[in-house]
């Protein structure tokens, strides 16, 4: 099950798992679903370059053609915000109520859930699973993040790929709270 949750000892890794569901969903899903790939995965937003306009207003061709690609640049903005805001309630809902009720506490929530600021969102989620300054015992929990590194082996039916993956997923962490 891929959601996000705050205080479980697997945060890191549901985190990693719901973002990349969710990328996979939006990328077959929605109308813009390679451009919300990305802005979920690598962080970017998607930019659609406003048409020039002719250089020469007499030209009835031209200044149709223009008309009509300031017109398809007008839906494209508008589809992705549309599609970026289904992704930002798809992320909220896909959060446990611990997750849920953190993020809704943080300062500045309600100016990136007003802008649908999905990179935002992201940042903040990720703070917070990653984060061990907040830990009661943070040089304990530092310690506990290598070991569990040093520690870590692959299971008798898991594929190399699945091991490769929360290998990272766990250096991450343990560099994250070095």
């Amino acid at each position: 099950m891929c959601t996000y949750s705050y205080g479980t000892h697997d945060q890191v890794a549901r985190f990693t798992d719901a973002t990349k569901a969710i990328a996979e969903l939006a990328g077959t899903t929605y109308n813009y679903g390679k451009e919300i790939w990305t802005l979920l995965m690598d962080k970017t937003e998607a930019t659609f370059p406003e048409p020039s306009a002719p250089a020469d207003a007499t030209d009835k061709a031209a200044l149709e053609k223009y008309k009509m690609l300031l017109r398809m640049w007008i839906d494209d903005e508008k589809e992705y915000r549309r599609d970026k805001s289904k992704v930002f309630r798809v992320i909220m809902s896909q959060c446990t109520m611990a997750m849920k009720n953190k993020i809704e506490t943080l300062p500045g929530y309600k100016k990136f859930e007003t802008d649908d600021d999905v990179i935002a969102l992201l940042g903040k989620m990720k703070e917070l699973v990653y984060s061990t300054d907040k830990a009661q015992y943070e040089f304990w929990t530092m310690q506990a993040a290598m070991r569990k590194l040093i520690n870590l082996k692959q299971g008798d039916k898991e594929s190399l790929m699945d091991f490769n993956k929360r290998f990272l997923d766990q250096q991450e962490v343990t560099e994250v709270s070095a």
